[in-house]
């Protein structure tokens, strides 16, 4: 029971993600994971593909895995996309005892004091952070006393829908969409590190070919 949501622009979406989201199923013991496209990210450069060739790319990459599904309301709302309409939208929907949670990696929560509203999103969802070894920034004070205030263990987050937060470690793949991007305007071998069906995508349309 409990929906759980991983945002970014996934531009392209890579077997980092796709790995990362079966995990998270299984951690939490949901039959699946939402992917969520943003149309315009807030903190971030504009992707270099449109909202449509990303979502193709999700689709294709997908299409044979149950476990992982994806929500496409940020691309159809425009605009930017602010985490906190998400999780106001999706509570509504589901009402309030069912779990939400909302999957973020630590470099980007290292930054989440930047986000709208970004002392509410418990209010609506709990956070799963994903830690990653080598990441070296610091909270702030500020930050630390708010995590610190709903740290929790995944039990007790599974046994209510919202306001905790809990950190997580999850199988290491260092590939990131830059890297992606840099290696196909490179014209360097991409493989392994994509899903076959998105690589054969991005060479029929050229993208990122710079």
């Amino acid at each position: 029971m409990g929906i759980a949501l991983m945002g970014g622009t996934f531009d392209p979406v890579h077997v980092g993600h796709l790995r990362s989201a079966v995990e998270i199923a299984a951690l939490l013991e949901l039959s699946s994971v939402r992917l969520v496209p943003s149309y315009i990210p807030p903190h971030r450069s504009l992707p270099g593909t449109t909202a449509t060739q990303r979502l193709e790319m999700l689709r294709l990459a997908t299409r044979c895995n149950a476990q992982i599904e994806i929500d496409e309301r940020e691309v159809r709302r425009e605009g930017r996309s602010y985490t906190i309409d998400t999780l106001s939208e999706i509570r509504e929907e589901i009402g309030t005892k069912e779990p939400l949670y909302f999957v973020v990696g630590i470099d980007a929560f290292q930054l989440i004091e930047t986000w709208h509203r970004w002392q509410e999103l418990t209010e609506y969802a709990h956070l799963i952070v994903i830690n990653r070894p080598e990441a070296t920034g610091l909270l702030s004070d500020k930050l630390n006393t708010w995590v610190e205030s709903r740290r929790e263990e995944m039990q007790a987050l599974q046994r209510s829908a919202a306001g905790m937060l809990c950190q997580v470690e999850l199988t290491q793949l260092a590939i990131s969409s830059t890297q992606i991007r840099m290696l196909v305007a490179a014209k360097r071998s991409t493989k392994y590190l994509l899903p076959e069906s998105v690589r054969r995508y991005i060479d029929a349309e050229g993208l990122y070919a710079g």
